[in-house]
């Protein structure tokens, strides 16, 4: 690593990492209790067509070591849901009953970045 720190005189590049990262999640309950709140009077219940759903997530990313006590990050992460009454905007209110459910999109993303200083 050649870092960058112009107090000490050294205007190297810092260090570069890249990541790829796969992850899937598989969820199916009996449980009466739903994935919502826990809840078992809302009309949500397990055991419906919401308490199933397989979700596949990809990640990209990429790191940015400045020196040994900066670090930037930035990840973009792509979502791919089997079931549309369970993505993160199937209940666009606080809370939601089975007739406010709507279908959501069966893909969604998110780009997440971080600047980490360390003393």
């Amino acid at each position: 690593m050649r870092p960058f720190s112009p107090i000490t005189g050294q205007m190297g590049p810092g260090a570069w990492e890249f990541a790829l990262r796969y992850a899937e999640l598989k969820f199916d309950s009996d449980s009466p209790l739903d994935f919502f709140d826990g809840s078992v009077t809302n009309g949500i219940t397990g055991r419906g067509t919401t308490a199933k759903n397989d979700i596949r997530a990809l990640t990209t990313g990429v790191n940015w070591y400045l020196n040994l006590n900066t670090r930037a990050m930035l990840n973009w992460t792509q979502y791919w849901f089997d079931n549309p009454l369970g993505t993160p905007f199937s209940c666009r209110l606080a809370t939601c009953t089975a007739t406010q459910l709507v279908p959501g999109s069966k893909e969604s993303w998110e780009l997440l970045s971080r600047l980490q200083v360390w003393f």
